[in-house]
């Protein structure tokens, strides 16, 4: 596939060829093939710079892009080392068993009335222990 660049510089080629050509010949009339040649010279010197130019955006284009993609990849390796680094972090405060709870069943568990009272109610006796040995 011949890329922008190329294609300018075959046009150029082409220009200066009919150029050479219509040099030659403008001391004598021109006849009608060589006024069309020239007509397509100056034609193709116009496409040929609009070649240029759209190559110009082109390669400015391809730099943004590509400089984009690059930052983004650094982001992306930003990222997974945070999240590299709070795993890493996170695991001192676990013993590395399962949790203890799962937070969705301790959310919905329910305390009937009667082991309420049980846990709340004082005992009637202090024990032993507690009361210094003296029951």
């Amino acid at each position: 596939m011949i890329d922008a660049r190329q294609y300018a510089r075959m046009l150029a080629g082409l220009v200066a060829v009919a150029e050479i050509h219509a040099s030659t010949k403008r001391n004598e009339q021109m006849s009608a093939n060589v006024r069309g040649l020239a007509r397509l010279v100056n034609t193709m010197k116009s496409v040929n710079d609009q070649a240029d130019a759209i190559a110009d955006q082109l390669e400015a284009h391809q730099t943004r892009l590509a400089s984009g993609l690059a930052a983004a990849s650094q982001m992306v390796s930003d990222i997974g080392a945070a999240a590299d680094d709070l795993t890493s972090s996170l695991s001192v405060f676990t013993n590395g068993g399962p949790p203890l709870e799962d937070a969705s069943v301790s959310a919905t568990a329910t305390v009937t009335a009667a082991e309420a009272a049980a846990v709340a109610a004082p005992t009637s006796q202090p024990s032993a222990s507690w009361a210094g040995g003296q029951a």
